[in-house]
């Protein structure tokens, strides 16, 4: 058993992080550097999932007004750190009255970034479980089924 390849432990070892007792109005996904892609797959995921709308911004961007449209009740502000972005992201945390997921790895590197995509996954299948989330048909309006399906060339 187990995930096959040198990166198996990263996925076998990741786990999902705790998710707020009330289901979201919006989702804010954080994340800079090699934390960026997670938090963007993320929102995206969120997105598709119809848990809820979903952005992603850098800490920095959400520090210098990104916070604006955030609600303190509904706001899931969900937050992809490495390591070494611990102490920074603790100081900007403090305070902030969003009900808070904390998505981390103890990792660093290429295997530390690969893990909060993991764990990023496994958190959304989380939230999906505890709230439901299913996209129906019919409430994609048909422009943005459009959007969805128009082929890239």
């Amino acid at each position: 058993g187990g995930v096959p390849g040198l990166l198996g432990p990263v996925f076998e070892g990741a786990r999902p992080a705790s998710v707020p007792a009330a289901p979201p109005r919006d989702v804010v996904a954080l994340g800079a550097g090699l934390a960026a892609p997670a938090a963007s797959d993320f929102a995206a995921k969120v997105r598709e999932s119809g848990l809820a709308p979903a952005t992603f911004a850098d800490p920095r961007d959400f520090a210098h007004g990104a916070w604006m449209a955030a609600d303190p009740k509904r706001t899931w502000l969900v937050v992809f750190g490495m390591p070494d972005q611990r102490p920074y992201l603790d100081r900007l945390l403090a305070g902030v009255p969003l009900p808070l997921v904390r998505v981390q790895t103890p990792r660093g590197g290429a295997e530390g970034a690969l893990e909060l995509l993991a764990r990023g996954a496994l958190t959304l299948v989380r939230a999906i479980e505890h709230h439901g989330a299913e996209p129906r048909r019919a409430d994609i309006p048909h422009w943005a089924r459009h959007l969805y399906t128009c082929a890239v060339d």
